[in-house]
């Protein structure tokens, strides 16, 4: 099984409707080996740390087995899609560009 696999397993095993996309550099195909694994994780209904946490601890063995970083963005899908403030950011843009669905 691939990373990316392995990432979307280990994220839907604790939030089973959750979207989860690759971004970055990444996702661009752009990156050197110390590069960090962006993610962004969209989940139904309010998020909470709980529910945060959960997705945390879900991938922290993959970190330690690859030796890898994940950058973790987190938010409900409804945040996503609705946050007007969100929607102007270049952050929003260049997710939205480079994002790939898992």
């Amino acid at each position: 099984m691939d990373i990316l696999s392995e990432i979307k397993e280990k994220i839907i095993q604790v939030e089973p409707e959750a979207e989860v996309y690759l971004f970055g550099s990444r996702a661009r195909n752009d990156f050197n080996e110390d590069s960090d694994w962006d993610l962004l994780i969209l989940l139904p209904g309010e998020v909470n740390e709980s529910r945060k946490t959960e997705i945390i601890r879900s991938l922290l063995k993959l970190e330690l087995d690859y030796n890898i970083i994940f950058n973790r963005i987190i938010h409900s899908k409804d945040f996503w899609e609705n946050n007007i403030l969100l929607k102007q950011s270049p952050f929003y843009e260049n997710v939205q560009k480079d994002a790939i669905l898992l």
